[in-house]
């Protein structure tokens, strides 16, 4: 059984002007495998906070984070970079899409780094359900933001990640193409048994998830 990613009594602090705030109260949340999950809560509630600390990006105040029966917080830095190279994708406002590189020549890029090369394949199939493999040869500058952002999102999925983690996938979307991401994100969960957690207050992504943790405003 793929093991579950959670965390107990995470919390965030931040320091500013010389005071410290809190910018996540403590959270305890399980988020299983094959499950499409989503984060929600208004603004300053600390969806990127706990999203960054998923993704070992940064270090949690207090608490800690599990997969399975490792505990990722004790990981030194160097060890969670390689851990989350291993394991994790993430969707959001540092997408790796080189502007540079075709769409086409974009994903053969990411099958070559991660050395998969059924990604190719794998990924112009999304890009097909999603609407956006007439841009295959053309280049991100050219790509409308909603177009940029699935096009992330198929070269973060394509190479099978475990854990895929996304800020706010549908921002700026039609109905849809916001929809079409939602669904893409719940069936690769479901027939990869992956692990997808998305923070986003889209009506439309939270209308598909399997599960829903609101956070309150510290």
């Amino acid at each position: 059984m793929t093991a579950h990613l959670r965390v107990e009594r995470v919390s965030q602090l931040v320091r500013e002007d010389g005071e410290t705030r809190c910018v996540l109260s403590p959270v305890t949340a399980n988020f299983a495998a094959g499950m499409f999950h989503i984060v929600s809560g208004d603004r300053g509630s600390g969806k990127s906070s706990l999203m960054s600390i998923l993704s070992l990006t940064t270090a949690a105040a207090r608490g800690d984070i599990f997969f399975g029966d490792d505990r990722l917080s004790a990981l030194d830095p160097d060890e969670a970079q390689r851990w989350r190279a291993r394991h994790i994708a993430t969707i959001g406002s540092d997408n790796v899409v080189v502007p540079l590189l075709t769409f086409r020549e974009n994903l053969k890029m990411t099958a070559a780094l991660r050395e998969r090369p059924e990604a190719v394949r794998r990924g112009k199939a999304m890009a097909a359900r999603l609407g956006i493999d007439h841009l295959f040869d053309s280049f991100p500058a050219e790509f409308a933001s909603a177009d940029l952002r699935r096009t992330a999102l198929v070269l973060a999925l394509c190479s099978e990640p475990l854990i895929v983690l996304a800020d706010d996938p549908t921002k700026g979307m039609r109905d849809p193409d916001a929809r079409g991401v939602a669904a893409l994100l719940r069936s690769y969960a479901h027939d990869r048994h992956a692990i997808i957690v998305a923070a986003s207050d889209d009506r439309r992504m939270l209308a598909a998830a399997d599960a829903v943790l609101r956070l309150a405003v510290p």
